[in-house]
This record gives structure tokens, sequence and C-alpha cells, in this order.
């Protein structure tokens, strides 16, 4: 007999995980599948970015501000203690200060003065000759470097010795306007050279504001200029040295200089970012005012999450400088016809892929047009110099340019038109301009438009409608 079975028990199906098991599962998976994407993406991009950056250094392109910052070789005196000894030896109360300064200011085309500030003005600059003594050793020494800490945050750099230099550039100026009163021309053009030299200093530095600030210098000499040889015949001796001057600017590569001075100070912000330090990049908003939550938010986020983006934001801001370096090359106006292409390129680039290219490019593109507008200056000084040199060996100007005896080809073009600079006889002297940055000659005209109706008349902007001026009555 058999013993009776025990029921066997039904097979039990397996536990399907939870809800919140698999959707766990799949965003491990997701976060998994991002992570590759992104490690990808961000070793593709660093590649990209590699190579671009190996590319310019095996072309010589310098990518480090310490590199291109001015050096005294070993041994040699530094300019730029003697200019500091010069900021030093200035000696002005309050009230002689604001007379010099408003005395300065109004050569350049602001209210005149009060005879009372004009004759304190006078007296200050007599009881100062130690100071422009001082400006005048230190423009004839070759090497200057002043203590600018290069290789740091490029956003916290200071220039406080570029104010100091305009500053100084408009005392000599008025300092040459009381010399030509006194018929002293050749003291006033020595002041001309004491200028143009210091800014030969000052164009070394690598940064646009350098150039700037240079361009700031050619505008204070070119105003006050053809009033020395108005009022007085500086020597032919003075005449030729302010023209070899005039050639020593014009040969050094000043624009391309200040450009990729900028480059490496940009890639610097870049490192910044790459960092984590960008707290201070708030410092490149517009206007300083504080960046929007989404511009905080990306910025924060650029280093990790962004990468990839920050990679190709870099490499945008490379291929837009490498054009604008290359424009800086170009005569006007083919150099600004490729800064539009250039912009409108960056423009069409979208924004994610442009951020802080973006924000950084307005300034190499301005510098482009301040090159412009000194060429231009330049140009003008060193004919006017060459007209005064004409008169004296043959007693009087030539009925046009060309009359001159080898004009030479480098200075024989205004740079804004490509066509000579315009002349023409006024009485016992001359009037001779460039077109300006608008291409249009408007007759010589140096009236300074109005700011509105019956308004006061303000000096020419940096941007003007008008030609750019030398006048000569003698």
């Amino acid at each position: 007999m058999t013993e009776p079975t025990s029921p066997q028990p039904a097979p039990q199906s397996p536990r399907r995980p939870s809800r919140l098991r698999r959707f766990g599962r799949r965003l491990l998976y997701l976060l998994l599948i991002l992570l590759a994407v992104h490690l990808t993406a961000t070793a593709i991009t660093g590649v990209m970015l590699s190579r671009e950056l190996a590319r310019l250094r095996a072309r010589g392109e310098p990518l480090r501000l310490q590199d291109m910052a001015p050096k005294v070789p070993a041994g040699e005196r530094n300019a730029a203690d003697v200019y500091q000894q010069a900021f030093d030896s200035l000696r002005l109360s309050e009230q002689e200060k604001v007379a010099v300064d408003d005395v300065a200011a109004s050569l350049e085309g602001w209210d005149p003065p009060t005879p009372e500030e004009r004759l304190l003005a006078r007296q200050a600059v007599a009881a100062n000759s130690r100071y422009f003594a001082l400006l005048e050793e230190a423009s004839r020494i070759p090497a200057c470097a002043f203590p600018v800490k290069w290789g740091g945050d490029p956003l916290a750099m200071m220039f406080p010795h570029l104010a100091r230099l305009r500053q100084a550039a408009r005392r000599l100026a008025l300092h040459a306007r009381f010399a030509s009163d006194e018929g002293r021309p050749d003291d006033a053009a020595r002041d001309f050279l004491v200028i143009m030299r210091i800014e030969d200093h000052i164009q070394r530095e690598p940064t646009v504001i350098a150039l700037l600030v240079a361009c700031a210098l050619q505008s204070i000499a070119m105003k006050e200029l053809p009033r020395t040889l108005s009022s007085g015949d500086p020597s032919a001796d003075l005449l030729r040295q302010l023209q070899a001057q005039v050639q020593v600017l014009r040969q050094a590569d000043t624009a391309g200089h200040a450009l990729r001075g900028e480059r490496a100070c940009s890639l610097a912000i870049f490192d910044l970012v790459r960092a984590r330090k960008g707290g201070s990049i708030a410092d490149l908003t517009d206007n300083g005012e504080r960046p929007s939550r989404w511009r905080r938010l990306a910025l924060a986020s650029y280093p990790t999450l962004g990468r990839p983006l920050l990679n190709l934001d870099e490499l945008t801001f490379l291929r837009f400088s490498a054009q604008t370096v290359a424009a800086a090359d170009l005569p006007y106006p083919a150099s600004m016809d490729q800064l539009k292409a250039a912009r409108e390129e960056l423009e069409r680039t979208p924004l994610s892929r442009a951020y802080l290219a973006r924000m950084i490019s307005p300034v190499l593109e301005r510098a482009i047009m301040t090159f412009a507008l000194r060429d231009a200056r330049l140009g003008l000084d060193w004919y006017a110099a060459q007209l005064k040199l004409c008169r004296y060996q043959h007693g009087r100007y030539p009925a046009a340019l060309p009359d001159l005896p080898s004009p030479p080809a480098p200075l024989s073009l205004d740079p804004f038109s490509g066509q000579p600079y315009h002349y023409r006889l006024e009485g016992d002297g001359f009037r001779l301009w460039s077109v300006g940055e608008n291409g249009v000659d408007d007759g010589g005209s140096d009236e300074v438009p109005k700011t509105g109706p019956g308004g006061p008349k303000k000096p020419h902007n940096l941007y003007g409608p008008l030609d750019l001026v030398v006048r000569v009555t003698r």
C-alpha cells in the first residue's frame, strides 16, 4: 500500500523590482551615458583646443603676457625709475594743479582758462623745471619697464603709470606753448620730441589700453604742434629729429603687439574660469553691473558641466582674435572690412559656444580704429615738418605735396582713404589734412560740432566725423 504524497507547493514567480528601483536603474544608466558623452566631448574639444594652441606656438605667437612684457637688459638703466623720480619731483599746490590741468585741457579744445589761471599755470610750470628735465632724461633711456604684475590675474592688473604719463604729455604740451609764446620754438620742438619718445615707451606694453594712451599722446602732440610751427621756426635739425621719431613710432608693430597681448590676457581669463576662479569674471559685464543669475550660473558651471562648451568658447575666441590680428596688418579700410566679417561670424556662433568670446572681443576691434587714427596723425606730423624744411630750402612752401623733394613712399598716403593727404596753401602758411575715419573729404574742416542747439563746443571725439587737420599760418 503506497503512502499518500504531500501536495507540492506551487512555483513562485520572481519578484518584480519596484517602480522606484526601476526608475533608479534607468536614471543611473542615463547618468552613465551622459557622463560618457561629457567625458568624450571634453576630450574631443580639449584636443581641438590643444591643437590650435600648439599651432600658434609653432608660429612663434606669444600666449602669455609675461613673455611679451617690456624687459630691461641686465646692467642697463630703466626709464621707469627716472619717470618715477619726475613724478615725485613735481611740486604743485592744489590751486596750482587745478590751474595747470585746466590750462593744459584748454589746449585740447576745452573751455579757455581765465587770465588768473593762465598766469598761475605759467608760474607753476616755470617752478617745476626739474620735473620736465627728468621727463626728458627718462624719454632718452632705451629700456622702460614699469612694475606691472604681468603674470598675475589679468583682471586685477593696474596701470597707474599710464595715467601719469598721459598727464605728463599734457603738461609738456603746455610747457611747449609757453616756450612758443616766449619766442623759443626749439625748446617747444624738444617738448614734442619728449612726448613722442614717451609714446614709444608706452606702445611697447602689450595691452590695448597702452595703445589707446599712446594714441592720446599723439593727439595731444598733433593739437599743439601746428601752433608751434605757426608761431616760430624750429631748427632744421630738430625738424629732422621729429621726422625720425615719427618713423620709429610708425615702424613698430604697435597694433599687432597690443592685440597679441590682449589675446594672451584673454587666455589667462579662460584659465581663471577653468580653475574655478570665476568671481572676478563679473568685471567683464557691461558697465560694471552685477551679472544676472543666468550669467553667474553659466560661469559656475563652465569649469565642470560646461567644460566642453568652455573649450569651444576659447577656440572661438582664438579664431576671432587670429582674424583681428591679421586685420592689423591690412590697410584701412580693408582692415575694418575684415573686422566686420569676423564680427558677423562671431555673432552667428551660438552663444553657448561664444559666451566669453563675445564679452572679450569688442576691445580688440577698437584697437584697429585707434591705430588707424594714430597712423594718420603721425603722417600729418611728418609732412608738416617736411613742408617746413622745404620752406627752409626754397624760401616757400610747395604748391602741392608731390612737389616736395623725394617724398617717402611709406608716408605718402592717407591710411583712411588710400590716397594722398590733402593739402593747400593758405596765405603765408598751409592746411594739411586726412579725411578721417568716415573716409569723406570735408574740405579740411576743423570745426568742432556742437553738443546741441547753441550749446558749448566740445573737443573732437575719438571717433568724430571731421577731418584730421594740421593748419600752419606761417
